[in-house]
Parts: structure tokens; C-alpha cells; sequence
């Protein structure tokens, strides 16, 4: 099992091997300072820079429009206003409706962006109605009769150039009806212009952050706020589309003391259980890629070589990986066909990275069951197969494997309880700033940790990783560790020559200490 260690530990030297030289990229004095050394501080700087400013952006975003549905609620208001103001009167001694809701499930609300001021202004419409009934009250005070205003469909607008940006009804089937269908049948649209400026409250600094950011977060926020209800709201330009419950919504009141301890709870759960399935799932896959997703080069160098190209040695498939070169060798040895051997690791491909989208779709169901924006989970899952990929090659070291894997979780929990805390918040530049900082953790083990480990020889080729997992049992080395190994505890760890105890006595000699016995039997994964 220790030739897939070695196997791996090749990449890593020699990604270490150019920060251990420490040359130029390029020849000539203007480039002198442009070395691996250099390079890695200014990364290692700018992600640290970039991360703390998306948290500061995310901050300015959070402050300004999470939770916020002023805008969208005031000219809602007046537009209810509006249309009872100028609606029909009523027949005598009927009696008068009570106030309705804002949007009835008959309604389709088109919202335009404008920049800057020209929004739909339906308060000041409303206001100049008002004072227009009040003088005539005032100019006719013995009237029996009240002044009723002149009919205004409100609701459907003569504005063939309105072009709206997003799309919201308490009904979602009505935003696939087309606006013939609409226009024909007694449905409402109501057209609604929201400036930039009222959406940010006049801060100049939150409006840039969100033109950067984009602005489905402040309307999904506007949106929800301010009906309080369920829904559905499309992005006319993507046709990205968030439909949510009721119950997504926190209490208008707030939540009571045990509400809220509940929901943190629950909060932590998922998120923990987030992390445990993405992280050892992801892990598997990894796994099986390295292992098993290589052995479509054997059959593409048998066919490279039957077609002429007799340079191409096997043997370097050999070497490079020796978990498959080797079964291969012998097969040929013996005169047996390979095919079977390639076919069942390609099955084995297929098959688990079906089951691996299949999980996706399924944590999908169990774990992000709110409205998130387009590509969210693909992107929680994407980093961390990045993070699974850099465990397996470069978490060596006892202090990278020590820390690099508490940090990860640290990340993962914090975007997570943001993720789970609200109904819809800002979450790509959260998962921007996770992201950045994670890659900064990595590149930070990397430069700091392991490449000193590697010059004192805590890791080298014959001991591959520092700590490891042994089996009490002798194994063949150029066999795969078995899966279920990533599952067990660290248990040994590798001394070399040099290593000294408190004493100053040499301890070392490139064996592994506490190794129960046996060889080693999984690789070390973060």
C-alpha cells in the first residue's frame, strides 16, 4: 500500500521541489525577485486582503438589505390605496370591504430596476388624490354624497416599453402563463419601477456593493418582507427562479425563547450533518478518481502503440501507478487478457460518480431546502472536492494535518450557520469569502508547514506522509488501501534519522512508532 502513497508523494515534491530552489521564473535582473518564494507571500497576502474585503462587503450588504422590504412595502401600500381610492362605488347600503392584502393570488408584479431616482412614486400619487378629496370635503362640507375619483385601472398600465427585471406572484403558476393569456382573462399585472436609491435607502456605498454583488439577494429580501407570505419570484433576464413557504419566513414578531433555541440547534445539526456527508462522501470519490480514473491510460497507450507510436514505453504507466501497472504486468506475464481488469475499474468509475451526483440531488432535498441562488450547491461541493484532492497529495506534515482540517470545518460551519440563518441573505459572497479563505489556509500549510517538514525530512519518500493509519496485518505494498481505512483514526506517525527526543537522545531511524505491528493500510486524509 505504500506505492500509492509514493505514487501521490511525487506530486507533492515535486510541487515543494521548486519552492526549495528558490530560482527565478525568468532570466535577467528585472526579474530576479519574481521567484516561487515571493510569489507565494504576495498570493498568500492578496487572497488574505481579498477574503477580509468580501467580509466587509458582505457586512455593508447584510446591514443594508437583509430583512429590509421598506421600498417594495411602501409602494405596495400605495398602490393598494390607490385602488380602492379610485376603484367603483360601492351600491347603497352595501358594506364596505375590509382592508385587503397587498397582492392577491390573481396579482403579477413586474418590477423594473432604474438607477439612480425615477421610480414608480405611487406614495406621491396617492398623496395628491388624498389632498385632492380633501378639499373637496373641505369646499363642500355639507355634501351626503362623499367625492368618489375618477376610475384608474392601476393594475394594468398602458406601457408596452416596460421591460421588467423580476417577476412575482402569490400564485407561482401564473408566471408561466404567457401575456396573451394574461391580458385575456381576468388576471392582474401590475408594473412597478423601484429605484436603486429608494432599495439602498440613499447609501451610496451599500448600492455599489449590490450593483457588484447583484441584485436578486435585495429583492428576494424586498420581496419577502414585504408581502410576508408565499411565493415565487423569477429573474426576467436569467429566468433564474426562488420559490418559498410561509414557514421560511422568521416570525414577524421574532421567535420566542424556545423558538430561537430550537432553530439554533437545528441550525448546528444541519450544518453538521452538511459537513460529514459532503466531506466523507467527496473523500470516497477522490479516492476511487486517483485510484481507479487512471486506468484509462492503459488502454490509451496499447492503442497509441498499435498505431505506430512504439516509443511509448509501459513501463512508465508501470511506475507511475504501480496499484494498477503491476496487476497489468502479470496478466501479460501469464498471456491473460487485461480487458477484464481496465473494465471492472471503469465500472467502478461509472458507478460510484453516479452515485456521487445522485447524492447531490439528495442533499439537495435533505440539506438546502430554501431558495439559494443558481449554482450554490455545486459550488459548496466543488470546494470541497478541492480541499479532499489537496488532502490526499499535500496534507502531510503532523502540523498541516493538525490544523489545515480544523480550519476547513471552522469555514464550512460559519457559511453554514449564515446559510441556515436566514431566509435568503448574501450567500454567494459568503461562499466567495469561504472559499478565498480556505485557499489561503491551504497555501499557508503549504509554504509555511510543509515545505519546512520536507527539508527536515519529516516527510520524504520513504516515509510519505508523517502520520498514518496502520493495519495489524501485513498487506501487499503495491495493493490500494481499502476504502473504509479513510474512516479510521490516525495511530502512527514516521521518525526520521535526525529526530531527537527531549533528552537529546536520536529516536529516529525512518521506522513508524506505535504502528501496531503491521504495514500501513490507509493514507492520512485531512
Amino acid at each position: 500500500m505504500a506505492e500509492y502513497e509514493r505514487a501521490l508523494f511525487r506530486v507533492y515534491d515535486r510541487t515543494l521541489d521548486s519552492m526549495r530552489n528558490d530560482q527565478p521564473y525568468f532570466y535577467g535582473e528585472r526579474f530576479q525577485r519574481l521567484r516561487p518564494s515571493n510569489v507565494c507571500r504576495a498570493v498568500e497576502y492578496g487572497l488574505l486582503c481579498f477574503a477580509l474585503l468580501l467580509v466587509g462587503m458582505l457586512f455593508v450588504l447584510h446591514g443594508s438589505f437583509v430583512g429590509n422590504g421598506v421600498c417594495l412595502h411602501n409602494e405596495l401600500s400605495a398602490l393598494r390605496d390607490l385602488r380602492m381610492l379610485t376603484a367603483d362605488p360601492l351600491a347603497p347600503n352595501a358594506t364596505a370591504p375590509s382592508k385587503p392584502s397587498l397582492l392577491t393570488n390573481s396579482d403579477i408584479l413586474q418590477i423594473r430596476l432604474s438607477q439612480g431616482g425615477g421610480g414608480s412614486n405611487f406614495p406621491e400619487k396617492l398623496e395628491k388624490l388624498q389632498k385632492a378629496a380633501a378639499a373637496h370635503v373641505a369646499a363642500h362640507p355639507d355634501a351626503t354624497v362623499l367625492h368618489h375619483m375618477p376610475y384608474e385601472n392601476w393594475t394594468m398600465p398602458n406601457q408596452p416599453d416596460f421591460v421588467p427585471n423580476y417577476r412575482f406572484s402569490r400564485n407561482p403558476p401564473l408566471l408561466y402563463l404567457s401575456d396573451g393569456f394574461v391580458a385575456n382573462h381576468d388576471l392582474n399585472l401590475i408594473n412597478i419601477t423601484l429605484s436603486t436609491t429608494c432599495l439602498s435607502s440613499g447609501n451610496g456605498l451599500a448600492a455599489f456593493a449590490a450593483s457588484v454583488a447583484g441584485w436578486d439577494g435585495v429583492m428576494m429580501n424586498q420581496v419577502m418582507y414585504s408581502i410576508r407570505d408565499s411565493g415565487m419570484l423569477e429573474n426576467a433576464i436569467t429566468d433564474e427562479i426562488w420559490p418559498w413557504g410561509k414557514g421560511t419566513l422568521a416570525p414577524e414578531g421574532g421567535r420566542g425563547f424556545g423558538e430561537w433555541i430550537g432553530f439554533r440547534v437545528n441550525t448546528l445539526v444541519k450544518s453538521g450533518l452538511a459537513f460529514f456527508f459532503t466531506s466523507t462522501v467527496t473523500a470516497l470519490i477522490v479516492r476511487m478518481l486517483i485510484s481507479s480514473g487512471v486506468v484509462v491510460m492503459f488502454p490509451l497507450f496499447i492503442c497509441l502503440r498499435r498505431i505506430g507510436l512504439q516509443t511509448l514505453d509501459m513501463q512508465i504507466l508501470t511506475m507511475s501507478y504501480p496499484w494498477l501497472g503491476i496487476p497489468v504486468d502479470r496478466l501479460r506475464q501469464q498471456n491473460k487478457p487485461i480487458a477484464p481488469l481496465i473494465t471492472a475499474h471503469l465500472v467502478r468509475v461509472l458507478v460510484l460518480y453516479s452515485m456521487y451526483e445522485a447524492c447531490q440531488l439528495a442533499w439537495g432535498v435533505w440539506l438546502y431546502d430554501k431558495p439559494v441562488p443558481a449554482g450554490l450547491q455545486l459550488w459548496v461541493y466543488g470546494i470541497v472536492m478541492i480541499w479532499e484532492y489537496y488532502s490526499m497529495i499535500y496534507l502531510r506534515c503532523i502540523a498541516a494535518i493538525y490544523y489545515l482540517p480544523k480550519f476547513t470545518l471552522v469555514y464550512f460551519m460559519l457559511f453554514h450557520f449564515y446559510f441556515y440563518g436566514y431566509a435568503y441573505a448574501f450567500f454567494e459572497v459568503a461562499l466567495l469569502a469561504t472559499f478565498t479563505m480556505m485557499i489561503h489556509s491551504m497555501l499557508f500549510c503549504l509554504y509555511h508547514l510543509e515545505l519546512p517538514a520536507s527539508e527536515r525530512l519529516e516527510v520524504s519518500y520513504d516515509n510519505p506522509r508523517a502520520l498514518f493509519t496502520t493495519l495489524p496485518w501485513p498487506a501487499w505494498e503495491a495493493s490500494l488501501p481499502p476504502s473504509w481505512t479513510l474512516f479510521l483514526p490516525l495511530n502512527a506517525r514516521h521518525r526520521n534519522i535526525y529526530e531527537e527526543d527531549e533528552n537529546g537522545n536520536v529516536i529516529g531511524g525512518g521506522g513508524a512508532a506505535d504502528d501496531g505491528g503491521g504495514e500501513e493500510g490507509g493514507a492520512a486524509d485531512g
